[in-house]
């Protein structure tokens, strides 16, 4: 699971659990009431941060998030770190941090499948040119690959 999404989860949980703890254990004084309860949608957030969080510690993922696993693992499979750096791992050299905001997915998609071309509209060829790798991907592992890049925001 990337690092924001388990962020986002927590900090949903302990925002609920706050908001939760913040609202009155019991009714004021002067009143003869029952004891008030979280609010329904204070309550119903909680639980939904807690249901998402099982969910992934079950490892139950969503088909996209597969296939956005089965990309790193291709990366790593095919040993771009070699020349490509992520989260400080690998060659610094070329780093794709950030790259889904630099290319679109259809470019990301064509430095996979016409890598020469894209070189080529570079304004200076790199000394390690991936066109010589002569990458070829099936259609579902061209398919994971562009969604794992299009992860590096």
């Amino acid at each position: 699971m990337p690092l924001k999404f388990r962020f986002v989860l927590v900090a949903a949980s302990a925002l609920a659990l706050t908001a939760c703890a913040s609202l009155p254990a019991s009714p004021p004084k002067t009143a003869k009431a029952p004891e008030a309860r979280p609010d329904g949608s204070v309550y119903g957030l909680f639980l939904a941060g807690q249901a998402a969080i099982a969910v992934r510690a079950t490892g139950t993922a969503t088909p996209h998030q597969e296939r956005v696993d089965a990309g790193r693992r291709l990366y790593e499979r095919h040993k771009c770190a070699s020349c490509h750096q992520i989260d400080g791992r690998g060659n610094s050299r070329f780093p794709l941090d950030g790259v889904a905001g630099r290319l679109a997915a259809d470019d990301l998609r064509r430095w996979l499948t016409d890598t020469a071309r894209m070189e080529a509209a570079q304004a200076r060829l790199p000394a390690i040119r991936m066109s010589a790798m002569n990458y070829r991907f099936s259609p579902d592992d061209l398919a994971a690959l562009v969604d794992y890049l299009r992860t590096l925001k």
